[in-house]
């Protein structure tokens, strides 16, 4: 097992291919999600919504849950959905901006932002425990949905049975 900056170096690698993984994770369960409020059949839902992003998914999912029945199945959706949409952004700050490592072997993050007088950045630490921890919440997302919100939709919106792969559709 290695020590020092080496053991560091790989503790990084790992939890931002975990990232990835949690990030692609996601965007299936958002198509997955848009489908099944929308009423599409799964293989039909994943062909129109599989290219989208996870950000524009999420969106369809919100817009078509909005004028769905309220029941506990829709409220569920909608919060797992505003916590998805948070988890998300946050991936695609850490997966798109820049992380370096300081003088001192300490990680930062770059963020660059465009405005009309030009290119400014900021920069701030940020340290593997948040980069880790970001992993595991990409994880809890898609569990939750694997779990409470794709039951309590095909218990409450019979409708969604189809595109969340119900034997009773």
């Amino acid at each position: 097992m290695p020590r020092g900056p080496e053991a560091d170096a790989t503790q990084l690698l790992v939890a931002v291919g975990r990232i990835s993984l949690g990030g692609a994770n996601l965007e299936l369960r958002a198509s997955l999600l848009a489908a099944a409020a929308l009423g599409l059949p799964q293989r039909v839902g994943l062909y129109l919504l599989g290219r989208e992003s996870a950000s524009r998914a999420l969106d369809h999912a919100r817009e078509a849950l909005e004028v769905a029945d309220d029941c506990d199945g829709r409220a569920q959706a909608l919060a797992w959905i505003a916590r998805a949409g948070d988890a998300y952004r946050r991936r695609n700050e850490l997966m798109h901006g820049v992380v370096g490592a300081d003088s001192n072997g300490g990680l930062r993050r770059v963020r660059i932002r465009r405005s009309l007088t030009g290119p400014t950045y900021d920069e701030e630490a940020i340290e593997l425990t948040a980069i880790v921890a970001l992993g595991e919440l990409l994880d809890a997302v898609a569990h939750d949905f694997d779990h409470e919100v794709t039951s309590a939709l095909i218990r409450d919106l019979s409708y969604t049975r189809a595109a969340l792969g119900h034997p009773d559709n």
